[in-house]
């Protein structure tokens, strides 16, 4: 079977193939943000471990009744996932164990998965921290997009093109140079969406210094001075 074949039969059962050199990857990223947001979980506090092992799960007739329904949604969910994630199988036949009559720390225990899946779900493995700024520069497109939308449709003026900071030099330059097609093509063709919005006209990528990321305040430890330096930036 063709590897095209493949990824068209794959597709409709919510599987992904990129091929690499060494092999290929087989991911459900697609279907786990579908399942984060069925059940209320796309904003939610990641966590690095799908189950909890200091308590263990039991039979509770005295705990609070959850909704039997929506947990053999969610149980059944998280079985399906395992086709590409092994490291959830043993937490998923755990809570699997209580799906005739699922309390409230059966629940808390499924939605931890999901908590840990999401914390986990690289959306594309990067070759090198150019790939990875690119990738992410593609999803903050994607918002500021839709930001502006919301901003036209509340009549707000905007300044165009939108402005988009990167603190990468390399993934400006891909993002801003068809000619370096050679070295993205490996790339999935969905994060070239910030490509087609820059060539567009409708953002434009603008170099940040690493010194002026008042973003690092929200994503990274720092020293004491630097601390106190974006904060102060940001007002706070």
């Amino acid at each position: 079977m063709k590897i095209e074949e493949l990824q068209s039969s794959l597709e409709a059962h919510e599987l992904m193939v990129i091929d690499r050199e060494k092999g290929m990857i087989m991911h459900q990223q697609k279907y786990v943000l579908e399942i984060l947001d069925r059940f209320g979980l796309i904003e939610c506090k990641s966590i690095s471990n799908p189950c909890e092992t200091s308590s263990k799960l039991e039979e509770c007739s005295e705990e609070e009744k959850v909704d039997a329904t929506m947990y053999k949604q969610l149980v059944g969910s998280l079985r399906y996932l395992c086709n590409s994630r092994p490291d959830i199988c043993y937490a998923v036949g755990v809570i699997s164990r209580f799906m005739n009559e699922p309390r409230k720390s059966h629940l808390i225990a499924a939605k931890r998965i999901l908590r840990y899946v999401k914390g986990t779900a690289n959306y594309v493995t990067a070759l090198s921290s150019c790939e990875a700024e690119y990738i992410a520069g593609t999803y903050a497109a994607c918002q500021l997009v839709w930001l502006e939308s919301l901003c036209l449709e509340l009549k707000c003026k905007l300044q165009k093109p939108q402005k988009l900071l990167i603190d990468n030099r390399s993934a400006i330059n891909l993002a801003k140079n068809p000619v370096s097609h050679g070295r993205s093509k490996h790339i999935e063709t969905r994060f070239h969406f910030i490509r087609e919005q820059v060539m567009s006209g409708r953002i434009e990528l603008v170099y940040c210094p690493t010194q002026d990321q008042l973003a690092d305040g929200f994503t990274k430890a720092l020293k004491l001075d630097r601390f106190e330096e974006l904060r102060r930036k940001l007002g706070l």
